[in-house]
Parts: structure tokens; sequence; C-alpha cells
């Protein structure tokens, strides 16, 4: 990754990881950010950048699901991603009541994207 210019990296959630992933990039100059998705966790010393996302991840998706059914009237939405692992993190983990919002569990579909080099 630092071949390709990389500007800025989000930490993973593992303290172990994340740990080892701001040591490099202290030595390289590079931004590290760390998102903390639960309110309760307060500020977290350890790191020095930290960005506290509030509020829950179920209501950001519950209010933006809402919206874009009812006020933008829309009845599907896309979703692009590169890879498996993003799909697997937004279906299975951040966004995962935008896929059963209303009880309709085909309301967002997701597609794959191939892109070369």
């Amino acid at each position: 990754m630092l071949s390709e210019e990389v500007i800025a990296i989000f930490c993973p959630d593992s303290r172990s990881t994340a740990h080892a992933v701001m040591q490099i990039c202290q030595q390289h100059a590079i931004p590290c950010l760390t998102a903390q998705w639960d309110a309760t966790l307060g500020t977290n010393a350890e790191f020095n950048v930290t960005v506290n996302l509030q509020p829950t991840v179920s209501d950001i998706g519950d209010t933006l699901a809402a919206f874009l059914q009812e006020a933008q009237g829309w009845d599907q939405l896309g979703l692009i991603y590169t890879n498996e692992d993003s799909r697997h993190f937004v279906i299975n983990t951040q966004c995962q009541n935008l896929f059963h919002s209303g009880g309709k569990s085909e309301w967002v579909r997701p597609f794959k994207v191939l892109i070369s080099t």
C-alpha cells in the first residue's frame, strides 16, 4: 500500500492490529483514522485520533432507509462493491438494517464491480 501513495488509513477494530497499523502510519507520516461505532465508549486515550460516530449505526441506517423510501420515493437501492470483504462488511455489519428495512429483504441489491489496474 505504501508504494501506491496512500493518503490515509482507517484502522481496524482489533486493538493489536490497530496498534501495529498506527506504528507504520507514524513511521511514514500517514494519517491513521479510528472510528468507534459505540456511543458508550467515549474517548480512547490509547489512540491519538479517535472519531466517535453517533448516533448508532442502526439509527443511521433506519433514518437513511426511511428518508430514501418515504421522502425520496426509492423502491430499491444499489450497493456497488469491489471485493467480497467490502460486501461482507456492508451487508453483515454496518448496513445490515438497510437490507431488511421495513421487512423488505430485497430493498438493497449488491452489485460487484471489477476494477483492473
